[in-house]
């Protein structure tokens, strides 16, 4: 929920929550934290307790290049990112821009 006040703070839309990407024939790709569905875009939140040993950096690994495969853009965010969030904004705004010029919204 933090996530998303900060997003709003900065003039972002507020996103999906849990957001299941599915492939093009309708697989499950992923359960994502945040999502823009219309411009394929996942939010990330990357926390120590869940990302600090191998076989959650190879899940975390396999998962964000299944959704690169299917088109998707993922940003990561960090506890860190919350109070200094002007770079990942920026990031985001410009993976929204991108997107909309690029027609990936259906």
């Amino acid at each position: 929920a933090m996530l998303i006040e900060v997003l709003c703070a900065h003039g972002l839309p507020e996103p999906v929550r849990q957001y299941v990407v599915r492939g093009a024939s309708g697989e499950f790709v992923a359960r994502v934290d945040l999502a823009y569905p219309d411009l394929r875009i996942a939010i990330e939140y990357d926390s120590y307790q869940e990302h600090a040993n191998r076989e959650a950096l190879v899940r975390d690994t396999t998962r964000r290049n299944a959704l690169h495969a299917a088109g998707w853009t993922v940003i990561g965010v960090t506890a860190p990112d919350l109070h200094h969030f002007h770079p990942v904004a920026a990031l985001l705004r410009a993976a929204i821009g991108a997107s909309k010029s690029a027609g990936t919204g259906r």
